[in-house]
């Protein structure tokens, strides 16, 4: 700290000491850093014995400033930023309890409450001058404090607990003029039940069934609880405890606490085989567990064994009360049993006061891992820190153990209540205490920072004991605050011997706090006291101009006695600034009664139908008060209608050979934010699929912000006078749209004279032997007539033991006769030559003229034949599937790729195969032929209806290793089956 203490750098290297460097993949937060220490010690040094008192952060005195204030014996007031001593408020008596701070008298100034040793409640104002002290019970210590709105009508009440002995009169309310509220204390003399003293800050205030009055929780050193209402009236119990010697109506009191549901009803337990807990050192906490609502109380037991002289406690554990008395159980979760005892693990280090300073269990409930669902924290006495998640088991690294630094006699480590905060505001908590040692051992303490699943991030040494310390750490709760002027967190401390230290959180500017002082707030109500929270927002987007989201930031009733201040700044989450909500930034003044202000980010309206989105409005930088909830998530709701899919048509002329692409585009009538996408098909009109155009089934997508795509559908050329003929795309199924005009017509412009014409034709040349291969003469219209043909070389070599044999003769065509062929004989030889040609043509035409009298055969080297083993590469008998069923079909062809089955590879460019066809129901024949190439006119195979034949085939393969069958016959099916015997490359 900036003060005069000449053991500030000493500390500063000792605290350094040990900083455990952080676990693999586990630390996204930065390590504690050292910022201050020795905080309200007297000069000399001297630092007065602290104990459980946990650290209050506020201005008090109204400069912008946050002070720290904290009690051992004296109750101090320092500069946040440099620690240095604001005022003292001198005292005999030790400070127990947290200190609480509150505006009591409702003049928007902070007074600073105060129990102790010694009988005493005192009451400070800002400047540390004592307005009043009481003794609210006439004898014992106030080791329990909390100040609390009673009936919600912003009159503020204190109220304290005796850690004393007595079987009534356990709590006290005052007024804040230092009287006595009417009904207190109690419980009552006379009352029925049970109770003793209270030894921790026993005590919980909350609205727990939502009237506007809050309800009292008092765990006693006994297995019950005393529950009172406002005036001090004990709270009835559940009517399923009226059986309860004696029997009748029950209040809490009345209703002993054991391990199970069924014993609380018995009304006693067998002890030696049936537990119950002691509650003098328990810290209730109401909270909502599983986000139904309804809150409930949480309260730590020191579950023993009553069968045994004396007593002998066994472990800490965790139960869960409703309002009613009754255990909970909800959202599949049943806490009428307690979880099972954990051995020898959870059993007591050490009870001896001698040997090391009480275990306090105080619980803390936050939802460490995002779920919705609280856990519950506590230190205990096994020398562990745990964490039940609400199915009643603790995850991950869970209990985590408290190291010791190997001092002689360093054996073991007690720890405080812990304050929980995601400080990388990454969806997971981190968890935050301090440690203490055995007494005597010169030891201290350290600072632990956990992740959400107990693995550890860092351990920091505290500082060194002050003059005169047997030993050094923190008893207390830590408290979460921004003491200085920067943006990020701190961590404060109250500590045994070296008094208040202050660290340094690198980087928490954004950081959520779920639990940030002892007992959840600086009013000591064992209840979350939220300081700062936003809200989320939906809001529909427009479709132009714009419209404000408006965010609602909150600020608790607890800070809202002095001026607080936060910053805001928006953040692109799936929307982005400029262009679908517009960046906003500044700085929310909370002045002292103020409880609600508003942030107003506009939204962009636009007419894209896109996915809802989302931005964030993030708090930081709050001054007077912590930030509970500090994101706010705005979704813009699109209001936009999907776009509409139109096809549009599409006209080619056919040509002569190969294939042209009919373009046929596809519009969407506006960009949308959605992946966009339809289903197409052609189908047949006057165009027959695979003999003029290539049938074609797809998908057509649309990216996000596209308008127009194309699909194409191929045109094959021929050389045959015929009519213009047609077919369509149809669109169907469309995703993220609708279907405004969804058929394309298909236009295929015929280009051919009439008359006779001759087909190109391409030739594998025969392995051994010879082969016929047949060109196709074509008369359109078939009026009738004759034409010559004869063959002549180009660059192949007619003749036997060359390429091929000349040929020549005359066609007759009878009227209707379409189509005849010319045969050419194709010889074999050893002889790689590439490809050769030679051509066929017309004359002589008689009854019609001649259109394309020219052919062209291109002889293909049959490249190196592979044998294969005979392999069945496809049977359409089998079940369906890509080389299986179903049978063809008349009229249509079915496409099957056979590359990389049966050893076929894909460089094979032919196969040959037995081809066999069983089950016609009509007469007609195969054609086998390139995936993806036009329709050829000549069959593979012949049959008639119901005949079972086989022929051998060397078709050629599709540039993928396709190979299309095309069916012809009149009507029905017809099965395939084709066993490869080898292929060509």
């Amino acid at each position: 700290m900036a003060s005069p203490n000449p053991r500030l750098s000493l500390a500063f290297v000792a605290a350094l000491a040990l900083v455990a460097a952080p676990r693999p993949g586990l630390a996204a937060v930065a390590a504690p850093v050292l910022k201050w220490s020795y905080g309200g010690c007297s000069p000399g040094p001297y630092c007065q014995t602290g104990w459980y008192s946990s650290p209050a952060v506020a201005d008090l005195d109204g400069d912008g400033l946050p002070d720290v204030i904290w009690g051992a014996y004296d109750v101090v007031a320092l500069n946040g930023a440099n620690g240095s001593l604001k005022w003292r408020g001198a005292n005999g008596n030790r400070v127990w309890p947290g200190v609480a701070v509150a505006d009591l008298t409702g003049d928007g100034t902070l007074e600073v409450i105060v129990g102790r040793g010694g009988d005493q409640v005192t009451v400070y104002d800002r400047f540390g001058t004592p307005l009043w002290t009481r003794n609210p019970f006439g004898f014992g210590e106030v080791r329990t404090l909390a100040v609390a709105d009673l009936e919600t009508d912003g009159q503020l009440e204190i109220i304290a607990g005796r850690a004393d002995g007595g079987d009534t009169l356990q709590l006290n309310v005052f007024e804040p003029n230092g009287s006595v509220r009417p009904g207190w204390p109690a419980r009552h003399s006379g009352d029925p039940g049970n109770g003793w003293g209270m030894y921790n800050e026993n005590v919980a205030v909350a609205d727990m069934d939502g009237d506007g009055f809050r309800e009292i929780f008092g765990p006693t050193d006994t297995h019950y609880i005393t529950a009172l209402d406002r005036s001090g009236n004990q709270l009835p119990a559940n009517t399923v405890y009226n059986g309860i010697n004696p029997s009748g109506p029950k209040v809490w009191s009345q209703v002993g606490v054991h391990v199970s549901d069924a014993v609380d009803l018995r009304g006693y337990a067998n002890c030696g085989t049936e537990h119950r807990p002691n509650f003098a050192d328990s810290a209730p906490v109401v909270a909502d567990v599983n986000g139904d609502g309804v809150p409930e109380l949480i309260v730590i037991g020191n579950v023993y064994n009553c069968g045994t002289s004396p007593y002998t406690d066994l472990y800490h554990m965790p139960f869960i009360l409703k309002l009613d008395r009754t255990r909970w159980s909800g959202s599949g979760f049943d806490w009428t049993v307690i979880p099972p005892d954990p051995g020898a693990g959870g059993r007591p280090l050490s009870e001896d006061y001698n040997v090391i300073e009480t275990a306090v269990p105080n619980p803390v409930v936050a939802d460490l891992d995002g779920d919705g669902f609280m856990e519950i924290l506590y230190p205990s006495y096994d020398g562990k820190v745990h964490a039940y998640w609400l199915d009643k088991t603790q995850h991950g690294s869970w209990p985590y153990t408290i190291p010791s630094l190997g001092l002689p006699g360093d054996n073991f480590r007690f720890a405080s209540e812990p304050v929980v905060a995601d400080l990388d505001n990454d969806g997971h908590a981190e968890v935050i205490f301090t440690s203490w040692p055995k007494k005597g051992t010169g030891g201290v303490g350290q600072l632990h920072v956990l992740s959400y699943l107990g693995a550890e991030l860092y351990r920091v040494n505290l500082p060194g004991p002050d003059l005169g310390g047997g030993e050094n750490g923190g008893l207390g709760a830590p408290t979460l605050a921004n003491i200085d002027a920067d943006p990020d967190l701190e961590v404060v401390v109250g500590t045994i011997a070296s008094g208040v230290v202050a660290y340094d959180l690198p980087g928490t500017a954004n950081a959520r706090i779920l639990w940030g002082t002892g007992r959840g707030g600086y009013r000591r109500t064992g209840k979350l006291e939220f300081a700062l929270a936003i809200n989320d927002v939906s809001i529909t987007e427009g479709d132009s101009g714009s419209v404000n989201s408006v965010f609602t930031v909150t600020l608790g009733a607890a800070a809202s006695g002095q001026t607080v201040t936060v910053n805001y700044a928006t953040a692109d989450g799936t929307a982005k600034a400029g262009i679908d909500y517009t960046a906003v930034t500044g700085s929310l003044t909370f002045p002292p009664g103020t409880l609600t202000r508003q942030i107003l980010v506009p939204i962009l309206g636009d007419t894209i139908d896109e996915p809802n989105e989302t931005f964030f409005v993030n708090l930081s930088g709050a001054v007077n008060a912590p930030i509970g909830d500090g994101q706010g998530v705005g979704t813009i709701v699109d209001n936009d209608p999907p776009p509409t899919l139109s096809l549009g048509n599409a006209t080619v002329t056919e040509g002569n050979a190969g294939s042209t692409s009919a373009g046929f585009d596809v519009t969407l009538s506006a960009p949308s934010g959605f992946p966009v996408s339809a289903s197409y098909a052609t189908a047949d009109g006057t165009a027959t699929a695979g003999a003029d155009y290539g049938g074609q089934v797809g998908t057509v997508s649309f990216a996000p912000g596209e308008t127009t795509k194309s699909i194409g559908v191929p045109v094959f050329g021929d050389r045959v006078n015929e009519m213009d003929e047609t077919f369509v795309v149809n669109l169907s199924g469309a995703v993220n749209a609708t279907i405004a005009d969804g058929q394309g017509l298909g236009m295929i412009t015929d280009d051919d004279s009439p008359g006779f014409s001759i087909a190109d034709l391409e030739i594998v040349e025969p392995v051994s032997g010879d082969r016929t291969v047949s060109f196709t003469v074509t008369l359109a219209p078939p009026t009738g007539g004759s034409v010559a043909y004869s063959t002549s070389a180009v660059t192949a070599t007619p003749g036997v033991g060359n390429d091929y044999e000349d040929t020549s003769g005359t066609l007759n065509f009878a009227s209707g006769v379409p189509t005849q062929t010319v045969t050419v004989t194709i010889h074999s030889d050893t002889v790689v030559e590439g490809i050769e040609t030679f051509q066929v043509d017309l004359a002589n035409a008689t009854g019609a003229a001649i259109a394309y009298g020219q052919a062209i055969g291109r002889v293909h080297d049959p490249g190196n034949y592979f044998v294969l083993a005979p392999c069945r590469v496809l049977d359409t008998r089998n079940p369906g599937g890509p080389y299986g069923g179903p049978a063809l079909v008349a009229g249509q062809s079915r496409t099957f790729s056979l590359a990389g089955r049966c050893g076929i590879p894909v460089s094979a460019r032919a196969v040959s195969v037995t081809l066999a066809v069983t089950q016609p129901t009509a007469a007609g024949d195969l054609r086998l032929y390139p995936g993806g190439a036009p329709l050829p006119l000549a069959s593979s195979i012949n049959y008639t209806a119901g005949q079972t034949r086989a022929n051998n085939a060397v078709p050629s393969l599709g540039a993928s290793g396709q190979l299309a069958i095309r069916c012809d016959q009149a009507s029905g099916t017809v099965h395939a089956i084709l066993d490869v015997t080898g292929y060509f490359e």
